[in-house]
């Protein structure tokens, strides 16, 4: 519950970002108002007949005249925050912006997530003269973005604070690489529900600082006395939750407080590592404040895991070597083989170190369901844990996994956020379908790390056979960065070609080497390569002279 009530919100939000907004109901009293827009890279409120030739949106209700009316007509209401995550601006009818902006106008907060015209389209009302410079402070001060996001710029607008940011709505990593995915969620929704309830005016009942956490400090490891500093009018409690890199919780405490002041929070000896503290100020069951601080401990030994082959075949022995930066006599190396992305622990065993600094480990006999599992080392002397390192090992090879009759999706949603592709592969999963032709952009190790079962191929072979035998076809863009800058510069800008003319084949040759490299189909297999996807022959489509050639060179 929130002081103040349930927040009043407005999303105009992509299929592809709409979990977030789901969740966001489900972890705190917001409403959950919504109009759906189209979904992956399209910024549409809708389907358009340019853009799309499916004509089901006509009577769907998915058009984006369609859409554009139940926007309009949503804004009716009044709310305390509107929130864009989906279409640009200009897609936007200019009724519907109107409406918006009088909203705003009159006190309701406006967020725009990744709106990439924003500045553009605003730039008459969001000037330096409306910039409200403390806005990012009062958001994240306990709640800090993930590094290496820039933070949002905010304004005011009549009586509404407006935010703009160049991160979704979901900031977790587009990539799940590792259990440490979920702390960088837990994060993210933290942060997201403080920037809804700050755009919307909704001020804090408690202030919560702690000056010792603050700016992501390195503790020393031994247990310590944390001051927590409150600003409240009334008697509470605070709620302190400890987690760990991996998103375990450490242990929780309640402490109470009786107004203003500063009150002791113990922080107990913890191996080395990153770790993250949250804090909720509550008064009965009514949410005043919350956040968290993240900070790292220092380890006693710098720890390395170095594996010589990260693809396992047929549940062969898992060797990896574990390298210190000093020895640990008596100590011993704790090895977990957890599943990915649910965490499962499938094999432990204990392994006793020696006087040196390098030891190697091994696991065998073991069982694995998932195509993807993190080796975990967690280094004890006596009882106490010192510190822990990991590293990453793929099952691709599909005879252990594979049924005999195997189902296959056309498509497969982009890796992000994962946390929906994780859903959506499980209910295919259940449908019997266990593998899917993927987008180009990510390597098959995203998709075991997800356990989707297969990756098949990339949309890298879509041709169209046009006028006079030539081949609509365009390289894809995303294969330049592995793509030799030779073959590149004599390629990449090629917008037809003829499957009869010798130099196509050697494109052909080309761009299937980078893709292999981009995608990794270099090291990891598949268990299956389709040969082509939409091939389609135009009314105008027909043989050029080199085909002939060929064809004849062929019968012969």
């Amino acid at each position: 519950k929130l002081s103040g009530g349930q927040l009043k919100a407005l999303y105009v939000v992509s299929l592809s970002e709409a979990r977030t907004a789901v969740e966001v109901a489900q972890r705190m009293d917001v409403s959950l108002d919504a109009v759906t827009t189209r979904g992956g890279p399209y910024r549409e409120l809708g389907i358009t007949a340019d853009s799309d030739g499916y004509h089901g949106n006509f009577f769907e209700g998915t058009s984006d005249t369609a859409k554009a009316e139940e926007l309009f007509n949503k804004l009716d209401q009044p709310y305390e925050v509107i929130v864009i995550c989906g279409p640009d601006l200009a897609k936007i009818p200019a009724r519907c912006k109107l409406k918006l902006l009088q909203q705003v106008q009159q006190g309701a907060g406006l967020v725009l997530f990744d709106v990439r015209d924003a500045s553009q389209q605003f730039a008459a009302l969001l000037t330096k003269d409306t910039l409200l410079p403390s806005g990012p402070v009062e958001i994240f001060g306990l709640a800090p973005l993930r590094e290496k996001l820039a933070p949002p710029a905010t304004y005011r607008l009549g009586e509404g604070r407006v935010v703009l940011t160049r991160y979704r709505l979901n900031y977790s990593p587009a990539a799940f690489t590792s259990p440490g995915w979920w702390a960088e969620h837990e994060n993210a929704q933290a942060s997201l529900l403080r920037t809804l309830l700050w755009a919307a005016r909704r001020e804090p009942g408690v202030r919560l600082a702690s000056p010792a956490l603050e700016q992501d400090p390195l503790l020393p490891r031994q247990e310590q006395r944390l001051p927590i500093e409150l600003l409240a009018e009334r008697p509470g409690k605070l709620e302190a939750r400890l987690r760990d890199e991996w998103n375990h919780t450490v242990r929780t405490d309640t402490l109470a407080y009786t107004g203003s002041g500063a009150i002791q929070y113990t922080l107990p000896k913890l191996p080395g590592g990153r770790y993250y503290l949250d804090l909720r100020a509550l008064e009965g069951e009514v949410t005043h404040n919350f956040g968290f601080y993240p900070f790292r401990v220092e380890s006693p030994v710098q720890a390395e895991l170095v594996n010589p082959d990260d693809a396992v075949e047929g549940f062969s022995p898992i060797r990896a070597t574990l390298k210190l930066d000093r020895p640990l006599p008596g100590a011993v190396a704790r090895i977990s083989l957890v599943d990915s992305p649910y965490g499962r622990i499938w094999y432990r065993r204990d392994i006793p170190l020696g006087d040196g600094t390098e030891t190697i480990l091994e696991a065998r006999d073991y069982f694995m369901p998932t195509l993807a599992a993190f080796l975990r080392v967690d280094l004890l002397q006596g009882e106490e844990t010192l510190g822990w390192t990991t590293t990453t090992y793929f099952f691709p090879y599909y005879t252990q996994h594979l049924p005999t009759y195997s189902g296959f999706s056309w498509d497969s949603q982009a890796p992000q956020p994962p946390l929906r592709n994780m859903a959506e592969y499980d209910d295919l999963g259940h449908m019997g379908i266990v593998t899917v032709m993927g987008g180009g952009w990510a390597p098959v190790t995203h998709y075991w790390l997800m356990n989707k079962q297969v990756m098949a191929h990339p949309w890298a072979l879509h041709l169209a056979v046009g006028k006079e035998g030539q081949w609509n076809y365009r390289v894809p863009s995303w294969t330049k960065s592995v793509m030799d800058p030779a073959d590149w510069e004599r390629y990449g800008a090629v917008e037809s070609y003829s499957p009869g003319d010798p130099e196509a084949h050697k494109m052909d040759a080309a761009v299937t080497r980078a893709i292999g490299k981009y995608c990794k189909f270099d090291r990891y297999p598949m268990a299956a390569y389709p040969m082509g996807n939409e091939v389609q022959v135009r009314y105008d489509g027909g043989f050029s002279p080199p085909d002939e050639i060929a064809f004849r060179a062929m019968l012969e």
